[in-house]
């Protein structure tokens, strides 16, 4: 029996460090997720570590590249949203009532008081029948909004199947 020092650990998982690394997240937002139990982790060699397939599908759930981007310039993601809205076409009321979020939250949003929540995001997303991704990025704005072409899904959209 030889004592190579610690266990080898497998590749698939990650230190909390190397996890914050490649969600390109702040180390205390993946022991956030750690904590409020939505990202599982387990003790090896006496360091948290969690699995990668386990950190994307978090990553995924929780909209983070969006959100973080988002609340660090609340200011200019305020601002494209806008332009998204007007360029579907969409006043406030009427991104509200696509949406379920309150005209006075995406007023709130568009002027950069206040930076959204993942399922805001998404409800805002499919309001407008676009990929959450799509409010931070570079992407020209009429570019990004197109009408859904025929027999393409409108899935999600407004949570009812399309008939007819």
């Amino acid at each position: 029996m030889s004592d190579d020092g610690p266990s080898a650990v497998p590749a698939r998982w990650l230190t909390v460090t190397e996890a914050a690394q490649q969600a390109r997240v702040p180390r205390g937002v993946v022991e956030g997720w750690i904590g409020n139990g939505h990202l599982p982790a387990v003790l090896i060699d006496g360091l948290r570590r969690v699995r990668a397939e386990d950190l994307a599908a978090v990553e995924e759930q929780t909209l983070a590249g969006v959100i973080l981007a988002w609340r660090h310039d609340r200011q200019h993601f305020g601002r494209r949203l806008r332009s998204l809205r007007e360029a579907a076409g969409f006043t406030r009321r009427d991104l509200a009532a696509a949406s379920g979020v309150s005209p006075h939250t995406v007023s709130r949003i568009e002027a950069g008081h206040y930076a959204p929540y993942a399922e805001t995001v998404r409800r805002l997303a499919r309001g407008l029948q676009l990929e959450p991704e799509q409010f931070v990025s570079e992407e020209p704005v009429g570019e990004a909004v197109r009408p859904l072409a025929s027999g393409e899904s409108s899935e999600g959209t407004t949570g009812c199947p399309t008939i007819g």
